[in-house]
C-alpha cells in the first residue's frame, strides 16, 4: 500500500507539477491522494529519507534550477530574487535558505557558477 501511495503521490508530483502552489500542504495532498497523514508520511519516509516539506521543497529547487539555467542560457539577466514565486516558495526568505541547503549555494550563486561554466 505504501508503495501505491508513494507512487501516485510521485505522479502528481511530477505529472501535475503540484509543488508549484505555494499553498501546497499536507492537508491538500491527502485529500488529493483519497489518504491520510499518517499514511502519507510512512508512504515518503519508507521510500526517501526525508519528509514532506523536504521533499516538496527539492522539485521547487529543481524547478528553480531549471528556471535559472534557462535565463542563463539565454544569455538574459538572471533576477533570482524573482524566481522563487515561478518555482512555488511562497517567501524569498525561505527560498534562499532552501535553495541553500540543497545546493550548498545562494540561488544568484548557482546562476554565476552556471553562467561562468555551463552547469546542469
Amino acid at each position: 500500500m505504501r508503495k501505491e501511495l508513494f507512487t501516485s503521490l510521485i505522479a502528481k508530483l511530477e505529472e501535475e507539477k503540484l509543488y508549484l502552489d505555494p499553498e501546497l500542504n499536507l492537508n491538500k495532498l491527502t485529500t488529493l491522494l483519497q489518504t491520510n497523514k499518517r499514511y502519507l508520511y510512512e508512504a515518503i519516509s519508507t521510500h526517501t529519507n526525508c519528509n514532506f516539506k523536504d521533499l516538496v521543497n527539492a522539485y521547487r529547487v529543481g524547478e528553480a534550477k531549471r528556471i535559472i539555467g534557462e535565463i542563463a542560457s539565454e544569455q538574459l539577466n538572471t533576477e533570482t530574487s524573482k524566481i522563487y514565486l515561478q518555482a512555488g516558495f511562497n517567501s524569498m526568505t525561505s527560498y534562499y535558505r532552501v535553495f541553500k541547503k540543497h545546493t550548498g549555494v545562494t540561488p544568484n550563486q548557482y546562476a554565476e557558477d552556471f553562467k561562468s561554466q555551463g552547469m546542469n
